[in-house]
């Protein structure tokens, strides 16, 4: 799903498989770099993320736009996961330590 060694998560009924896209078991600590935009996200196995390797970029663009945030703006991520919204959110209000 990213720049790193690509993964794969199987579930067959109560266990959950972690194998790349050959099929080879990987470690449950791999972990992949994804960009999206400007941010760049570690993604792990066991990381929720989007199938769909454009779906990260569209949900960001929609979420932002329809916000509609300003700067000086308050937001709180109540589940932040890997930042996927919540670091493009704070960089748009101007939150302290998140670079414009």
């Amino acid at each position: 799903i990213g720049e790193d060694e690509p993964f794969a998560v199987a579930k067959r009924a109560a266990t959950v498989e972690l194998r790349s896209p050959h099929g080879e078991a990987i470690h449950p600590a791999t972990r992949s770099r994804v960009r999206v935009g400007e941010d760049v996200h570690s993604v792990g196995a066991l990381s929720f993320w989007q199938a769909h390797r454009d779906a990260p970029a569209l949900l960001v663009r929609e979420v932002l736009d329809a916000a509609a945030l300003q700067p000086g703006d308050q937001v709180v991520a109540l589940y932040s996961g890997v930042g996927l919204f919540s670091v493009p959110m704070a960089r748009r209000v101007g939150a302290p330590g998140v670079r414009a």
